[in-house]
């Protein structure tokens, strides 16, 4: 079509009033929008967790059994025949309920002793992550060898009920796909046994009206999605022109690296994830650190999920493909450096170089980085400024380990 055309397309909508109000629009006040963890998944595995824990809640039973009916409708659903021990747990007597969070990687566990058998719950919580290679296979081979002796299911817990994309068929352990909205049937199932003015009952309503509200965009969503619908309608060329143009990481690499390179010179080396014009992160390496046993990497991502900017500092539990850089590999003189470090200036590394949730293959350097909060960059844009802050942040993170790598050698 002429340029023209797209252009003044454009113009419309630049020019439509009803765009400032949805720039403007509020979203009603919830606790969970307050602290930033409306579509948290860690947070809201730990919200799961604390609803099916009898350490934290008094009422864990009156969801757990309704959300245990809900697997045996799913199972029932994939002809499953662990479905008729499901059922029947969900209606005994439960002797023992332990909940655990991140066994075997699983984002919540549950053990259930009853009369009738004795089952575990494997649940992962996807609320926008996209699966791990084979995630669902391991899981499913890790509750089969730590629970040879009960029934065991994966459940896999996304908003839409859809199927997980990396389950072994095969495997001894079925999975069953639960949607959001069965968390909300269990939770409401408790209410009227509730007492009307108690805490738990305000606690209770209040967390169903956000899974309703923020996660499976229903009620107070209905303007926004009004609004957004309207636009799209009268211009669904310029949103198209809009998408088709969006900037990315590739339109400020080359700014980004040169600041970089003046600063480091030859010393720097960087490489990209994944290898296309559409990749979401630019990974810089000191080659001189490297070959002293530091193969730190400096990244600076865009998150496939949250959608923020941000750089962190970090080590790589695989080596990619280069064994003698893996973390196990130098996992024993990581530690004792680490240690050093600390002794010298306080906590400053994490001697554990713990792994990053969500991130396979990577592990924390710096004992105080939390993420995303202290991660994600201040300017969230493709622009200069944005790649300048990018490789100010960088170079900040390189000065702050300088002087207790560089008098180091980790290969002698």
């Amino acid at each position: 079509m002429p340029l023209k055309d797209d252009i003044e397309a454009l113009r419309r909508l630049r020019f439509d009033p009803r765009l400032a109000n949805l720039g403007s629009y509020v979203p009603p006040l919830s606790l969970f929008r307050l602290f930033g963890m409306v579509r948290d998944e860690l947070a809201h595995s730990r919200l799961l967790a604390s609803l099916l824990d009898p350490r934290r809640h008094r009422n864990h039973e009156l969801i757990l059994r309704p959300f245990l009916h809900e697997i045996g409708l799913a199972l029932d659903k994939a002809n499953s025949p662990d479905a008729a021990s499901v059922h029947r747990v969900s209606e005994a007597p439960m002797s023992r309920v332990a909940v655990r969070l991140e066994l075997f990687r699983i984002d919540i566990v549950v053990e259930i002793d009853s009369p009738d058998g004795d089952m575990v719950l494997g649940i992962e919580n996807k609320i926008d992550a996209d699966e791990q290679p084979r995630q669902i296979a391991r899981y499913q081979r890790a509750l089969s060898r730590g629970y040879p002796n009960r029934t065991a299911v994966m459940v896999f817990l996304c908003p839409d009920a859809r199927a997980p994309s990396t389950a072994c068929p095969s495997s001894k352990v079925p999975v069953a796909e639960i949607g959001y909205r069965s968390v909300v049937s269990a939770i409401k199932s408790v209410l009227d046994m509730v007492d009307l003015n108690s805490q738990d009952r305000l606690s209770l309503e209040e967390t169903a009206r956000h899974i309703e509200e923020d996660i499976l965009s229903s009620s107070d969503n209905t303007e926004l999605r009004s609004m957004v619908r309207e636009l799209w309608e009268d211009h669904g060329r310029a949103f198209r022109l809009v998408e088709r143009h969006k900037p990315c990481m590739a339109d400020i690499q080359q700014k980004y690296e040169e600041i970089l390179g003046e600063y480091f010179g030859n010393d720097a080396t960087f490489s990209y994830y994944p290898n296309s014009r559409e990749f979401r992160e630019i990974r810089m390496q000191l080659c001189s650190w490297k070959k002293k046993g530091f193969p730190f990497i400096l990244m600076f991502y865009l998150g496939p999920n949250s959608g923020l900017l941000g750089v962190r500092l970090l080590l790589s539990d695989n080596g990619h493909g280069d064994a003698q850089y893996s973390y196990s590999a130098l996992q024993p003189k990581l530690k004792e450096w680490a240690e050093r470090v600390n002794e010298s200036v306080g906590p400053m590394v994490d001697e554990t170089f713990a792994p990053i949730l969500r991130w396979t293959y990577w592990r924390r350097i710096l004992a105080e980085e939390n993420f995303p909060p202290t991660a994600a960059l201040n300017k969230q844009s493709f622009d200069e400024v944005c790649a300048q802050e990018a490789a100010e942040r960088v170079i900040t993170l390189v000065e702050s380990l300088r002087p207790y790598v560089e008098k180091v050698d980790l290969d002698s």
